[in-house]
């Protein structure tokens, strides 16, 4: 809106940190936020290479939402990148005690989340070759923090699960099946479990068929809400011809 109040730089170095620590410099975020501009209401954010759509009406949304006597103080925004849609909590009440934990895929405590903003507003994922070697170089670095994190029993089920999916968009798939199937061998998260066993399968898929397919029907017995994997066995014998096996 026209009555917004300039914004502020602040610069922080961190060149000293071994690792990256998202708890530490989120939180930093945070904490500059409230303090000098602490009659906002939400505090939204970011990552680099996303683009908001419908900015006018994500005002008028949250603007609603506070009138009502918004009751949660965590909200999600859909992210689109290419073809894949998925919701990221962006959105917090500025006067809350939501902070990040983890020094890495960190997530959100002390708040609770509320209805979802409008699918009609989002963030745009865009891709540039520039960020795309600033993410090989940062997944290659997240390797080590996880191992270390693994390392001293800090959240080793949601660890193991990254440290997979991280060798999987590396293209390490020996490695990538080596964490996965760790990962099988644990509780917790059961969105991530079934991640898992659907990554297993996508990197049988290619040449090794009959495991791919228990996978993927592992991965609907385990979640039945989750039809991923059944969507993918119908495809491979709508692809190859077998009707039949595609029908039954």
């Amino acid at each position: 809106k026209n009555n917004l109040n300039e914004g502020k730089v602040f610069i922080e170095d961190y060149s000293h940190l071994k690792y990256k620590d998202y708890e530490l410099m989120r939180n930093k975020c945070f904490s500059l936020a409230r303090e000098h501009f602490n009659s906002s209401k939400y505090l939204i954010w970011a990552d680099a290479d996303w683009y908001i759509n419908n900015i006018e009406a994500l005002y008028n949304n949250l603007e609603k939402l506070y009138k009502n006597k918004d009751i949660y103080s965590i909200h999600q925004i859909l992210v689109k990148h290419g073809i894949n849609e998925h919701y990221k909590s962006n959105i917090v009440l500025t006067n809350s005690n939501v902070v990040y934990l983890r020094p890495i895929h960190e997530y959100l405590i002390n708040g609770e989340i509320g209805e979802s903003i409008s699918e009609d507003i989002f963030f745009e994922w865009k891709d540039t070759k520039k960020s795309s070697n600033t993410r090989k170089k940062r997944l290659v670095e997240d390797i080590e923090v996880m191992k270390n994190l693994i390392e001293n029993d800090e959240d080793i089920e949601r660890y193991t699960y990254y440290l997979a999916r991280t060798y999987y968009y590396l293209y390490d798939n020996e490695n990538a099946l080596k964490y996965f199937f760790k990962r099988l061998e644990m509780k917790g998260y059961i969105d991530d479990l079934v991640d898992s066993i659907l990554k297993i399968a996508e990197i049988y898929k290619e040449n090794e068929w009959k495991n791919a397919f228990y996978y993927y029907w592992k991965s609907f017995t385990t979640d039945n809400s989750r039809i991923e994997g059944l969507y993918e066995i119908s495809k491979y014998y709508n692809k190859s011809e077998q009707y039949l096996e595609q029908y039954t």
